[in-house]
């Protein structure tokens, strides 16, 4: 109980379990929480979220995407939907996308993302994350795709790479 208590004021740790073998060791196991994103209201600073919504206020924001809400939430959980959804898709990105991705909001096009160097991208409603980062990572690979202002994801079997400076939309293949 006093080692919980010991750590409960720091929002990172998930878990702890602790396990003694007498008299000489103390095995203590710490499950921590992976910051995804940040999250920020306007004007505010960001505050690092977990996919699963947990604040964990405290840690470093340096390079983490930024979901934008409303109003942070006084509780140590994001509650609003949009901002759910919105960390959901972030937590689903493969670890070398998520680090080039800067901002995700809602669009008129459902959830977009702003990348480092890259196009923006369009997920709509986000129903199947994983299926819809694998496709940008397909579109992002394509020769064909180079140069491209969106990637459009919505339908992550059918995506879409556009805005092209005197160039037409182009559909990817499939692989």
């Amino acid at each position: 109980r006093a080692l919980r208590d010991a750590v409960s004021t720091y929002p990172v740790v998930r878990s702890l379990r602790a396990s003694a073998d007498f008299p000489h060791r103390l095995r203590i196991v710490v499950n921590a929480y992976e910051p995804v994103a940040a999250v920020r209201a306007r004007g505010g600073s960001p505050i690092a979220v977990a996919s699963d919504g947990t604040l964990l206020r405290g840690t470093a924001t340096n390079g983490l995407p930024v979901v934008g809400v409303k109003r942070v939430p006084g509780a140590n959980r994001v509650s609003d939907g949009g901002a759910v959804r919105a960390l959901r898709l972030v937590a689903a990105a493969p670890a070398p996308l998520r680090a080039r991705v800067r901002h995700v909001y809602e669009s008129t096009r459902g959830l977009a993302a702003t990348v480092q160097d890259g196009p923006k991208l369009y997920f709509g409603g986000g129903e199947r994350p994983r299926a819809q980062w694998s496709a940008v990572a397909r579109v992002l690979a394509e020769q064909s795709a180079q140069g491209a202002a969106y990637v459009d994801v919505r339908i992550p079997e059918r995506p879409v790479a556009g805005g092209f400076a005197a160039r037409p939309a182009i559909s990817v293949p499939q692989l």
